[in-house]
């Protein structure tokens, strides 16, 4: 308590200085009085008055003309409104810094505001905008490491770690683990090169964290490393949170003696430090774990307790959990009648709670009414268009039973969840990336707007900016009639972009600002329209090397990748096999009003040896032409084509010659076949257009004649 009255002493010590040095006209005196009153008061907590303090040092700085200050202090306001919760004003003020930072040519104060702008869009639960910003500050720390401008004793270099922990931890909220780990272990060694004892700590604990629902063990290793950097510099804050930490690991083991401990020791240390912010959370902790261990009337006592200080700071959440474990309690003690006025008293806190946020909830959804009624209109139109019957002739089915896919779909169910997120599904054709996509889509929140999948690889390149953005009428030579693009369309819905990776590169630029402005333009139009929608990319291509080849933008696949889904072949899961053979033996077996045949072991066994480079697809051909001639009771291995096609070997440097049009007729024939027809992967398989292979294929049909 002293520390802060010394602290409450050196504000007032300071304010009685101001009205002499604003007299004086004194500006650096004024100035260094005003920054730390700011600070000091940004420390305390005193928020509102921090803001005056900043607001005169903005008018100070402005008169003075130093506007890379203004828009330092524009940044720090910013940061002082989103602790007031003002949001929007918190928003405005980082944009003005940006504003003032480009003008000024200052990349490095423009990165600094962009990071804070992530910070918020994080707590805001904006996970993928946030993720694009830190991924856009982590290459720019990058290119200057890169250029030998970022150096362990550069100022930057704390910045640039901060980011990569940023990242790492979004990851892990987005349950992509692996990269998670990748980016908080590269953050921990970044800190420790500089030895940033704070960061360090906070590194190890989302280490720990990271790792909390499958390995306990390394999440306690992670977490008592921490403690003890943590107790070398006598990190007070951090002590107590990570000795509560290593108990709640504890209690998840089911070891309640060395988890009460713990808890009790974060009790002690809040105690000894005055520090109340976490008590009534730990004495519920507390509480919980004496009730578990039999000793209900420790748990009563503890339990009280951390009622008293939920109540004493306004802890809504807290009480209501307080009161919860207080009916529990009674109850094992055979105390019902207790039991029954703790739990009434419980519900009256759980209902409070719960009609506070449906309060907030619909004042919320009031004053977006207006501005959100064209699009409840357009709502109605694309509902119309999405019929329980077009819903069912979709397919929509995932099939198969290997971990392989229960990580696809889990990964699936979490992108859903975050319906404003970017998802890019990669793997090899014939895979299910359009299902994939589909199923993302039907179970997010977009699911009553349309999805609109775009075949990039299949529009002309003459057409393709009309295609996305539309066109009105007399646009060009041509455009006889108003035209909406895909972009448009999707508009509430999601984009689905199929081989992304054929996307012109003049294109990529476009699609890159639409995602980050959210506004398109059509042709012929100056009026830019505002747009909401999801992307969703596939592709089966190697991305990263096509950015190595300036083919295909890193920016955009920093956009278009928060979530990425990688689908192994049909190879490397041969427990899908079986289920996908029945299922499509099912499926064909209706539509052909057949019943449905049982098969062999043998074809089983055949069917898991052979290599499926068309993967499900080509499985699903087989099934449907074997059923298709079929008319026994068991399928067996004569019904299906299993023969690898063969290489016709020749002598080194023998060639098999022709003329160039027998040889032309051969390759495309060829591709086609391998491609099962498909004319968009044949063309990609010869590396040329669609358009070039469908002349190809007319020529061909045209001489065989």
């Amino acid at each position: 308590m002293a520390q802060n009255d010394n602290i409450k002493l050196s504000i007032q010590d300071i304010e009685k200085q101001l009205p002499q040095a604003r007299r004086a006209k004194d500006k650096t005196s004024l100035g260094k009085l005003l920054s730390d009153l700011f600070k000091i008061c940004i420390d305390e907590n005193e928020n509102n008055k921090a803001i005056l303090y900043i607001n005169e040092l903005i008018e100070l700085y402005s008169r003075n003309n130093d506007q890379s200050k203004v828009a330092d202090m524009l940044r720090i306001r910013a940061f002082v409104n989103n602790r007031l919760g003002l949001i929007d004003q918190a928003f405005e003020d980082i944009e003005e810094s940006q504003a003032i930072f480009t003008s000024l040519s200052n990349t490095a104060g423009y990165i600094k505001a962009h990071v804070l702008k992530g910070t918020f869009c994080r707590f805001q639960g904006k996970h993928d905008e946030a993720l694009s910003i830190f991924l856009e500050a982590m290459e720019y720390y990058t290119n200057l490491q890169d250029k030998g401008l970022l150096t362990d004793s550069s100022d930057q270099y704390l910045n640039y770690a901060s980011v990569v922990e940023s990242v790492g931890v979004i990851y892990g909220i987005l349950n992509q683990m692996d990269k998670s780990r990748e980016y908080l272990n590269k953050s921990l060694i970044l800190m420790k090169n500089i030895h940033h004892q704070g960061g360090i700590i906070q590194a190890l604990n989302n280490l720990g964290v990271s790792y909390s629902q499958e390995d306990p063990q390394k999440t306690l290793a992670y977490y008592k490393e921490s403690l003890q950097v943590a107790e070398q510099i006598n990190y007070h804050t951090m002590i107590i949170v990570l000795t509560n930490n290593i108990g709640g690991v504890y209690e998840d083991l089911g070891d309640y003696p060395n988890a009460l401990k713990q808890y009790l020791e974060a009790q002690r240390l809040c105690d000894h430090h005055k520090n109340y912010r976490f008590m009534a959370e730990f004495l519920l902790h507390i509480g919980t774990v004496y009730k578990k261990m039999g000793q209900y009337d420790h748990a009563e006592s503890f339990t009280m307790r951390s009622l008293e200080f939920a109540n004493k700071f306004g802890k809504q959440k807290e009480t209501q959990d307080a009161y919860q474990l207080l009916s529990e309690i009674e109850e094992l003690k055979g105390n019902f009648k207790g039991a029954l006025d703790h739990y009434k008293k419980y519900t009256e806190y759980h209902d409070k709670f719960f009609n506070d946020n449906i309060i907030e909830k619909l004042t919320s959804l009031q004053e977006k009414y207006d501005e959100t009624n064209r699009e409840l209109q357009e709502t109605r139109r694309h509902k119309s268009l999405i019929t329980d019957a077009l819903k069912r002739n979709m397919n929509m089915n995932f099939i198969g039973c290997s971990r392989a896919i229960r990580d696809v779909m889990d990964l699936a169910m979490t992108a859903a969840n975050h319906s404003e997120t970017s998802v890019l599904i990669t793997g090899e054709s014939g895979t299910g990336k359009e299902i994939i996509a589909h199923i993302i889509h039907y179970a997010s929140k977009r699911k009553d707007y349309l999805i609109v999948p775009v075949n990039c690889s299949a529009i002309p390149d003459g057409l393709v900016e009309s295609e996305f953005f539309g066109h009105i009428k007399g646009a060009f030579t041509g455009a006889l009639m108003n035209k909406t693009g895909y972009i448009e369309e999707a508009n509430m819905g999601t984009l689905f972009l199929d081989e992304i990776a054929d996307t012109p590169t003049a294109l990529q630029a476009k699609l890159l600002r639409v995602l980050e402005n959210k506004k398109i333009k059509q042709i012929g139009s100056n009026k830019e329209i505002k747009i909401d929608f999801r992307l969703i990319a596939a592709t089966n291509k190697d991305i990263g090397g096509l950015i190595k080849q300036n083919v295909f933008r890193a920016d955009l696949l920093y956009r278009i990748n928060t979530i990425e889904i990688n689908i192994p072949p049909l190879r490397e899961r041969k427990d899908d096999i079986e289920p996908l053979l029945q299922y499509f033996i099912d499926e064909f077996a209706r539509a052909l009003k057949k019943k449905a045949p049982s098969y062999t072991p043998h074809l089983l066994d055949k069917l898991v040896d052979y290599h499926f480079p068309g993967n499900v697809r080509e499985l699903r051909n087989m099934v449907e032409k074997a059923m298709i001639m079929f008319t026994g009771d068991v399928l067996d291995i004569d019904n299906f084509d299993l023969d690898q096609p063969e290489v016709e070997e020749r002598p080194s440097g023998e060639v098999a010659f022709g003329t160039m049009a027998e040889m032309e007729k051969r390759l495309i024939l060829e591709a086609m076949r391998r491609a099962d027809n498909n004319q968009t992967n044949a063309a990609k398989l010869l590396g040329i257009s669609y358009s070039t292979i469908q002349r190809k294929l007319r020529d061909i049909d045209a001489n065989s004649r």
